[in-house]
């Protein structure tokens, strides 16, 4: 098992750069729209969190309200979002990613995938699956810890992505934890007690 270890640590720092190094690009095409990379962080939460407030924003991206409001002040002044009055409740103001928040957006995260689909197709098609199983396990093993899920966590809502690994790991233990609370309360719920026959 040691010997595992040493040669995971080394492949995880060469992928680690590996991620840098696309992430850098990444960050060169955001210098092309003038964006930071907290800046794209906070476009794509409001582009999956339509109509959010600020607060939310906040939340979502574990930053202070201060400074969730500078960075919308900020995509406000390049046109990438606007504020609307919310109908319910004229105290808030409600967020909601323009039309051209999403084409450079989109064109950030095409540019990426592209990036990341020429390494990808290199690989013969058992080996896709493998990398993509082999890291989707080890992920499942990481975040067996609800700190640390809440703090990798992209945030993107359970309605956007019904196949997101943190979801999944969600809803698998809050499924346990009303297994465990059901069969720990089993007597006091039972059928007869809560539907007595006459």
């Amino acid at each position: 098992m040691e010997r595992y270890l040493l040669e995971l640590e080394r492949l995880m720092d060469l992928f680690s750069r590996l991620i840098n190094m696309t992430t850098l690009e990444t960050l060169r095409y955001l210098r092309e729209y003038r964006l930071t990379a907290p800046q794209l962080r906070g476009l794509r939460f409001l582009k999956q969190h339509e109509d959010c407030l600020v607060g939310d924003l906040a939340n979502g991206l574990a930053i202070s309200y201060p400074a969730a409001s500078k960075l919308i002040n900020r995509l406000i002044d390049r046109g990438l979002t606007q504020r609307r009055d919310d109908e319910a409740d004229r105290r808030n103001t409600r967020l909601r990613v323009t039309l051209k928040g999403v084409r450079v957006l989109e064109t950030i995260e095409e540019k990426r995938r592209t990036e990341i689909a020429q390494i990808f197709v290199r690989l013969e098609e058992d080996e896709q699956r493998f990398l993509t199983q082999g890291l989707t396990r080890f992920l499942e093993a990481a975040l067996s810890d609800e700190a640390i899920i809440n703090k990798v966590c992209l945030h993107c809502g359970t309605e956007h992505f019904d196949d997101c690994l943190i979801n999944k790991l969600n809803l698998t233990r809050a499924s346990g934890k009303w297994e465990r609370f059901w069969r720990n309360h089993e007597r006091k719920f039972s059928w007869e007690k809560m539907f007595p026959e006459d």
